[in-house]
């Protein structure tokens, strides 16, 4: 049987969810797994450690936390299933691959749409279903480009740079899903910010190697995300 959701009307509390595990936590907030007491549906409840007191007053019961209930993704993040498939020794297919890569596009580009740059598109920010869904979260980082009738919110060449580096994001994501390894800095598990900078502003961009069996398909969608100059990068 398939549990049901709340309606959208109805104002959910904390009290109403019964906690499962811990799924996560950040430096400014942790995410849990709870299920609905009522209907027994099953969320990702986020809680910010630093609670903002206007929101807290508006949203939540006294003397409680503010909370935002998010869909439940149950395949969890894209960087925790390249860790699993990377310790069975499993490669995953160019075909999956590619439909990960056009459901991150098709997200991107609603975000951009909307006047809105992510700035932090990673494999552990972008999660995914039992039902082969892919979907964006972590939105941080993430800067309105411009306001709700349309009037700049930003310097047109700062907000063409930010959606850009969100392509350059999806690049590395849809590159090192397909070779099965990070790919920026080739042969270090958890590179520092230091290599990092060091690796993207002074070496090559990262591309799939020559003898990798890879489509043109694939080749030129990455070359087309990871040029190093913003102005020659692809937008969505």
């Amino acid at each position: 049987m398939t549990a049901s959701v709340p309606e959208a009307s109805e104002k959910l509390r904390l009290s109403d969810l019964d906690w499962i595990c811990e799924l996560g936590a950040g430096g400014i907030a942790s995410v849990c797994k709870a299920h609905h007491c009522r209907t027994s549906a099953v969320f990702a409840i986020k809680i910010s450690f630093d609670q903002d007191p206007l929101v807290v007053e508006k949203e939540a019961e006294p003397g409680g936390k503010a909370a935002l209930v998010l869909e439940y993704m149950d395949a969890g993040s894209l960087g925790s299933l390249l860790r699993r498939r990377r310790r069975g020794g499993l490669r995953i297919p160019e075909a999956a691959v590619a439909e990960v890569a056009f459901q991150c596009v098709r997200g991107l580009l609603q975000l951009h749409y909307n006047g809105v740059a992510h700035l932090d598109v990673k494999q552990d920010n972008i999660l995914a279903n039992s039902r082969g869904e892919i979907k964006m979260s972590d939105f941080n980082l993430s800067r309105v480009l411009r306001g709700p009738s349309g009037e700049a919110g930003s310097s047109l060449c700062w907000a063409v740079g930010a959606m850009k580096a969100d392509v350059w994001g999806i690049g590395v994501t849809i590159l090192e899903l397909f070779l099965g390894r990070l790919s920026l800095v080739p042969g270090v598990e958890k590179p520092s910010a230091e290599e990092l900078k060091k690796a993207i502003c002074d070496g090559e961009p990262p591309s799939v190697p020559e003898d990798e069996e890879a489509s043109a398909e694939l080749r030129a969608f990455l070359a087309a995300c990871l040029q190093k100059k913003p102005a020659r990068r692809a937008m969505v």
